[in-house]
């Protein structure tokens, strides 16, 4: 086990295998391609995606079928092969202020089981980058 100091939540423990590995990195954050995600039953339904190299960044997502239920991923082919067949965890990056907005235009779609992610900024404007997040209803947690 390795062990990883995080502002938010102290020490943690991880295994290497449970490395999520985003190539491209993220907009704004190139450098930074390897991430944790960290969900504590007491915080659910929030996930928590924490830099394994910098203590200080965390970011605080929810299941885009938690916000939006007729949510619809758009990937691009080369999205689509960076991820792989199987299961995906899609998720909304929350910011928090006085009305808590989740970025829907560029949700980060993880597969779990290869340890690869991604951020897909949608080439349209069909969702917002500031959506209300207590607008909509709650539905399920995955996307295909």
């Amino acid at each position: 086990m390795q062990v990883l100091t995080t502002q938010r939540f102290g020490v943690v423990e991880y295994a290497e295998q449970s490395i999520i590995r985003f190539p491209w990195g993220m907009p704004g954050f190139e450098q930074e391609k390897a991430f944790l995600l960290l969900r504590r039953e007491a915080m659910a339904p929030l996930v928590f995606l924490q830099s394994v190299a910098r203590e200080d960044l965390c970011f605080v997502t929810l299941p885009v079928g938690l916000i939006d239920l007729e949510y619809e991923l758009k990937l691009s082919p080369e999205e689509e092969q960076l991820l792989g067949s199987g299961d995906r965890l899609c998720l909304a990056v929350l910011c928090v202020g006085e009305q808590t907005s989740a970025n829907l235009l560029g949700p980060i779609v993880i597969a779990e089981t290869a340890g690869v992610g991604l951020q897909s900024i949608r080439d349209d404007a069909r969702y917002s980058a500031q959506h209300p997040v207590f607008e909509s209803g709650r539905g399920e947690s995955s996307c295909s």
